[in-house]
């Protein structure tokens, strides 16, 4: 998350109130390229898709890097409840949809968190659902560099 976010006094208070209990958390914070490890939110030098690979679930804010969450049948649970969440979140494929974990305060997502903990079974989602979000994903990414295309075709 970049230090710059408005939701990172929200994630960071969220990120203190798990590691208050026995969960263990791992952090990726975006971009890595620009904000020093040493400045970031992050507390160790991992890539996203390790982070993602180990992971039980995953705890985010809409970005595109979810789509290999999605892949890997990782549960995804949104911090609605942040202040900013909402706005970060509003009109994309993410917003609700029943694929995805929307808890309204961080008590649910702790309850959220330990059902997933101590679940026996490995996450799966829905095979048509699962396909419908990602070729929308991979579409509206091809409409996104089409129009940085064409804006960057009309500079000439």
């Amino acid at each position: 998350m970049n230090q710059n976010s408005p939701l990172l006094d929200g994630m960071k208070e969220l990120v203190a109130k798990i590691k208050s209990t026995e969960i263990k958390v791992l952090i990726n914070s975006k971009p890595r390229e620009i904000v020093p490890l040493s400045q970031s939110f992050q507390n160790n030098e991992i890539s996203a898709s390790e982070l993602i690979h180990m992971s039980d679930l995953i705890i985010s804010y809409p970005s595109s890097i979810l789509l290999e969450a999605v892949q890997k049948e990782k549960p995804i649970i949104f911090p609605c409840f942040l202040e900013k969440f909402n706005e970060l979140n509003k009109g994309n494929v993410f917003e609700n949809n029943d694929m995805f974990l929307f808890p309204k305060n961080i008590n649910e997502l702790i309850e959220l968190i330990e059902k997933y903990r101590l679940r026996d079974t490995k996450h799966k989602y829905d095979e048509k659902q699962k396909k419908i979000f990602l070729e929308k994903m991979i579409q509206d990414e091809l409409t996104i560099d089409q129009k940085y295309l064409n804006f960057y075709l009309t500079l000439n």
